[in-house]
């Protein structure tokens, strides 16, 4: 049919592509609470860490 792969068709595409939306939204929503509840300092040497880690 012609409006079958429409947007507005609601799809099993269109269902997965919101899940991994929904998913990264909740990834890097729980790693800001995360850095959050570390504090300033201690986020800023983890990612001092990180950084030293993997980037070298």
């Amino acid at each position: 049919m012609p409006g079958e792969n429409s947007p507005k068709s609601g799809g099993a595409k269109d269902l997965r592509q919101d899940l991994i939306w929904r998913l990264e939204a909740f990834g890097f929503r729980a790693l800001f609470d995360f850095l959050r509840l570390l504090g300033v300092e201690r986020a800023a040497a983890r990612g001092g860490w990180l950084r030293s880690t993997c980037l070298l």
